[in-house]
């Protein structure tokens, strides 16, 4: 039995170390955040947090299209490629300078919407708010997770992580600062993007190149069924926030951001498992793993969900106070996410795209985008958009995700 248990964790040494790595960073994630959360909503009041979470949330439109997908695309490519430094060179340079194309429209597209749209007194705010799409651009994320060297995303997000949550409480001290906000994140992810390429230039010996536009361009071909199938991730996940935002406003707003905090915190070891399990899978095509994950994040997400309808709220009061009990309707219903989720994660990358299914893949987000959005045209039409109708909403796509990805994995065996 011991040596049994000896060579189980000699096998899985490497997912192991990485879920570690990843465990510490998430839980510092987890914790530092909740540290500024009571802090913010006290000295700036819910309603300008708010509308730092509108912005953000119209923000992450941009990053979709600077992101492109790469972070399923290229952690395959690097993940398959990980012994060969000459073509590791080509991918990091090429997703590299596609990014910076990408920025480039996108910031043609995003400062004339600010600029015709957004009220004067929150211009600047969504102006320094770019920043934060220069660590989308620079951070290789992708890299590691290719080479399944976690340890180095751990270290340098724990370090900048600490350097901004300190920031924080030195800086933002009236609601006046709230500018500031967005100014620190940018800076942080900045510095947490250089830290992360010059380890890559010095470990592994990457230059910087230029590359040939048909390389380019095939790296950026190789990742359009990605692109759309993240697009309407974002667009599900940020589209209610926005829809909140219009309806009711941006104290609303920061109500049903909480919710969704905490489910995202709640859903932290489903993205740890998916993140570890990726990139293994992708290289040993071991699906026998694949499928003892799909059990326990099942169960885990199952508890996690009672956990968090039991304590809502209690947890909405510790973090948002009584000014944002709006959100606790919305929490109990939002946690029948997770076992949901969990799911998704295990049966989407590790499963359907490492077994060749990637237009399966893709169309079961797709699908979910278009479910989502006659949802939404329905609860606008009867006039029911409320809290408590947008969290329903949130789910049912999901839920859909889940049922085709189950499917399309049962109808062609792919589990065995």
């Amino acid at each position: 039995m011991l040596n049994r248990c000896k060579s189980y964790i000699e096998k899985y040494k490497v997912i192991l170390a990485n879920f570690s790595y990843l465990s510490i960073l998430e839980i510092v994630g987890l914790l530092l955040p909740l540290l500024t959360y009571p802090y913010l909503i006290r000295v700036i009041g819910k309603d300008l947090y708010g509308v730092i979470v509108y912005s953000q949330a119209i923000l992450a439109y941009i990053t979709i299209l600077i992101n492109f997908g790469f972070n399923v695309s290229a952690t395959k490519n690097i993940s398959e490629n990980r012994n060969d430094t000459k073509k590791l060179s080509e991918i990091f340079n090429s997703i590299l300078i596609i990014k910076l194309l990408l920025s480039s429209i996108s910031a043609c597209l995003y400062f004339p919407f600010v600029s015709l749209y957004i009220q004067t007194e929150y211009k600047f705010l969504y102006i320094v708010s770019f920043g934060l799409c220069i660590q989308e651009i620079l951070f290789p994320s992708w890299f590691f997770q290719g080479i399944e060297k976690m340890k180095y995303i751990t270290f340098i997000s724990f370090t900048v992580k600490f350097l901004f949550t300190a920031c924080i409480f030195v800086f933002i001290k009236s609601p006046k600062d709230y500018c500031l906000i967005p100014i620190l994140n940018s800076f942080s992810g900045i510095l947490s993007s250089f830290m992360a390429i010059h380890i890559i230039r010095r470990r592994y010996g990457l230059k910087f190149a230029l590359i040939p536009f048909s390389i380019l361009k095939t790296y950026f071909m190789d990742s359009i069924p990605f692109f759309f199938s993240r697009a309407a991730s974002v667009i599900i996940e940020r589209s209610n926030t926005i829809i909140i935002g219009i309806y009711f406003g941006y104290g609303m707003v920061a109500s049903f951001d909480l919710a969704l905090k905490v489910i995202n915190i709640m859903k932290i070891p489903f993205t740890l498992v998916a993140q570890v399990l990726y990139p293994n899978v992708a290289k040993t095509k071991n699906m026998k793993i694949v499928k003892t994950m799909l059990v326990f994040v099942g169960f885990a997400g199952v508890g996690l969900s009672i956990l968090v309808c039991l304590f809502s709220t209690h947890i909405v009061t510790l973090l948002g106070g009584e000014a944002l009990y709006d959100a606790i309707p919305a929490l109990m219903i939002l946690s029948l996410y997770l076992p949901i989720v969990g799911c998704s994660y295990i049966l989407g990358a590790s499963t359907l795209v490492v077994m060749n299914h990637i237009k399966e893949y893709n169309y079961s987000v797709v699908y979910s985008l278009l479910i989502y959005l006659l949802l939404v045209t329905i609860y606008i039409m009867i006039n029911k958009v409320n809290l408590i109708s947008l969290s329903i909403i949130y789910i049912i796509p999901e839920l859909f995700i889940v049922l085709y990805r189950g499917y399309v994995a049962n109808k062609f065996n792919l589990l065995n």
